[in-house]
């Protein structure tokens, strides 16, 4: 079986980590609309910011997930 190359993860946080940020804090996009311009997962990017704000001190909202209205029967 070959290595598994944990190298990776480190090479992406290296390439992408300060392009995500600033996509989040300062254009206001979404985690999603950012893994879709970026190769990173949502997870990981909801990581990141989370881990930038606590360092900086800056609060976060958590944003409300829209809820669908019901079909009309």
């Amino acid at each position: 079986m070959g290595k598994l190359n944990n190298n990776s993860y480190y090479e992406k946080h290296r390439k992408y980590y300060e392009k995500a940020v600033r996509m989040y804090f300062e254009e206001g996009l979404g985690y999603r609309r950012i893994s879709k311009l970026i190769p990173m997962a949502v997870t990981i990017l909801a990581i990141w910011s989370d881990t930038l704000a606590k360092e900086n001190g800056i609060t976060m909202e958590k944003k409300v997930p829209r809820r669908k209205s019901p079909e009309p029967l």
